[in-house]
């Protein structure tokens, strides 16, 4: 962990974000980016001195975050997509393929 306070104080905001994406919390990520853009604006005013090491934490940080929350989309998006019905193919006894669509599901449950 950097000993360098301003660094301190980011990657916290990371891990914190990540655990937010990981459990789901939308309402605590959305308190953590009102608290990252005014992190961000502190630091636009005056930039701390960081060093290599942390800016590569804090990089590395970053681009986990952003995979995190790419995935995140990724199944939010699918999740709400209608999937398609499986059809059932099989062969007559000439050889020939016969396909056959999926009948419609007795009842929709409804959320």
């Amino acid at each position: 962990m950097p000993r360098n306070p301003p660094a301190q104080r980011i990657l916290a905001l990371f891990e914190s974000e990540r655990r937010g994406i990981m459990a789901a919390d939308f309402t605590a990520l959305d308190v953590l980016r009102t608290e990252k853009e005014a992190l961000l604006a502190q630091l636009e005013h005056g930039m701390p001195q960081l060093t290599a090491a942390d800016l590569a934490r804090i990089s590395q940080a970053a681009q986990r975050n952003q995979g995190l929350i790419a995935a995140a989309l990724r199944g939010l998006r699918d999740a709400h997509q209608p999937k398609p019905r499986p059809a059932f193919s099989t062969y007559s006894a000439s050889g020939d393929r016969a396909a056959y669509p999926a009948a419609p599901p007795a009842f929709e449950r409804k959320a």
